[in-house]
């Protein structure tokens, strides 16, 4: 008891009531309890989501999404919690004056960066729309390789020679994307010239037998070989058939069967003929 009354006799002196000091109190709880409650939503937030995205197999969100997801509601909940924070201490016109510094702040960074929140919303709608995923291979502006980051501006393409090409996700919303993975699979085509000496069926057959001994070649859609020009030199052949991506390499398979095909021919002294020149001279 002696120590309560040592404790409010302290607090007359600094001119504080027993009631200023429950209002302290309680002011400094609930300061605590928005701390706590703002962890946890920021914490578990994203949890909830992906088990909800778990039930609902109609539309399934990658990892790219769940990041972006996870620093929007990381920003959106601690400005939140600052705010009532602020509040709580009784500093309404702090609060008042944040709010109307960050309406002035918006409307000139608006028109100084325009370019790169617009870059920020199109890489939302990307996230969202999901046009590709991190490792597909797409081409987009004349560029053509494997998807290897995607942030909130730009997306980072690998191309095969080894460069990486960092493309504003404006331009990728904007423009037409071709997404080799998108369906699982791809189609591979390989020009083959015969010579106009040689038995055309035969060497058709000869590569459709290839096709159907490599396991890496889809048997549905069904591989075939077409007739597609009578040129200087040559028959030209059509070779199409269908791998899946990515598991299989498209370059790789190409290169294999192309080499394949040039070695068959060759037991079968089947002639892949080559542009012939002939010199004349003439003798004075």
């Amino acid at each position: 008891m002696s120590i309560l009354s040592t404790i409010y006799s302290e607090l007359e002196l600094l001119g504080l009531s027993a009631i200023d000091l429950r209002i302290i109190l309680l002011k400094v709880i609930a300061i605590i309890v928005t701390i706590i409650l703002a962890r946890f939503i920021q914490r578990y937030s994203i949890r909830f989501i992906r088990r909800l995205d778990d039930y609902i197999t109609a539309y399934d969100l990658s990892e790219h999404t769940y990041r972006v997801l996870n620093n929007i509601l990381f920003v959106v909940v601690w400005t939140l919690a600052i705010v009532i924070i602020l509040w709580i201490m009784g500093l309404t016109g702090v609060v008042a004056g944040i709010l109307a510094g960050a309406g002035f702040a918006g409307i000139a960074f608006g028109f100084g960066l325009k370019d790169v929140i617009s870059n920020f919303m199109a890489g939302l709608i990307l996230a969202f729309d999901r046009p590709f995923k991190i490792g597909d291979t797409i081409e987009v502006s004349g560029f053509a390789g494997k998807v290897t980051d995607m942030s909130l501006r730009m997306t980072t393409i690998q191309l095969f020679n080894g460069k990486a090409v960092f493309i504003p996700n404006t331009n990728i919303i904007t423009e037409a994307v071709i997404n080799y993975n998108r369906l699982g699979r791809r189609r591979v085509e390989i020009s083959v010239g015969v010579a106009y000496e040689e038995d055309i069926g035969k060497a058709i057959k000869t590569i459709l037998n290839l096709l159907k001994k490599d396991e890496r070649i889809l048997d549905n859609p069904e591989p075939n070989v077409l007739v597609e020009t009578l040129a200087d030199s040559s028959v030209n052949l059509n070779v199409r058939f269908w791998i899946k991506v990515p598991k299989e390499n498209f370059v790789e398979v190409k290169s294999d069967i192309t080499k394949a095909i040039k070695d068959e021919f060759d037991k079968l002294d089947i002639e892949i003929p080559y542009p012939r020149r002939v010199v004349i001279s003439r003798e004075e």
